[in-house]
């Protein structure tokens, strides 16, 4: 649904009166602001609310430059990995490989925590040595570090998390989120409305199909619990 005929939709299941808004731009009425606001809002939250989110999971692929150990996630060519929706990355989907050689030479890249990595990587001489990449670490402003320095051109690739979107124009439509689990946000909206309203009724049902969508949203879009190798 777009953010019109989500706002729509909310005033439906909340019994407003009055016919179906044609736009959200110009003037509306206070109750019809306020519909808007409530369903930009949720939308907000339903992608916030877990930082793992496999519908909001992407892929990323960069190119490496000799000597140059650090790159940006919104960077573009030869500095970073041109990311303008990043939001987080996904440490455990990384990568690497020669690019003149292609993914015959891929090898999985290690994490290493950037404590550690400053005190290995980031010391003495290993400052300035050169050689194919073995871990890489994210330091606090997001970046990656490879360890050690490319020697060459590698092609890195791997799995972020995007950032949320906002509802703005008419046309905006939920990114990512299945059709199915629309109506999410608004029963999301719909909570706000009966909170102001004091609709107890309102709330309660929109309780009710909240937790029953964002339940099965979650059991199909956030990462399955599993079991470790046995330890003996």
């Amino acid at each position: 649904m777009t953010f019109l005929e989500l706002v729509n939709r909310a005033r439906l299941e909340g019994d407003t009166s009055g016919a179906d808004l044609t736009t959200l731009g110009g003037t509306l009425s206070r109750e019809s602001t306020r519909f808007k606001t409530w369903v930009a809002e949720a939308w907000n939250e339903v992608q916030t609310l877990h930082d793992d989110w496999q519908w909001m999971r992407k892929s990323f692929s960069f190119d490496t430059v000799a000597s140059l150990a650090t790159y940006t996630p919104t960077g573009g060519a030869g500095v970073g990995a041109n990311l303008a929706d990043f939001a987080n990355w996904k440490r455990d989907t990384f990568r690497l490989y020669t690019t003149s050689i292609g993914q015959n030479d891929e090898q999985i890249l290690g994490f290493m925590d950037y404590e550690t990595f400053r005190n290995q990587y980031q010391y003495a001489t290993m400052r300035t040595t050169d050689q194919r990449p073995a871990v890489f670490t994210i330091d606090p402003n997001k970046n990656i570090i490879f360890g050690a320095r490319p020697n060459g051109i590698f092609t890195c690739v791997g799995d972020y998390y995007a950032k949320p979107t906002q509802l703005v124009a008419d046309s905006d439509t939920l990114t990512l989120l299945p059709d199915r689990f629309h109506m999410l946000v608004v029963w999301r909206a719909l909570l706000n409305y009966g909170e102001f309203e004091a609709a107890a009724e309102v709330m309660r049902r929109a309780e009710r199909n909240l937790l029953r969508l964002q339940s099965a949203l979650e059991v199909e879009y956030l990462p399955q619990m599993g079991f470790g190798p046995p330890l003996a």
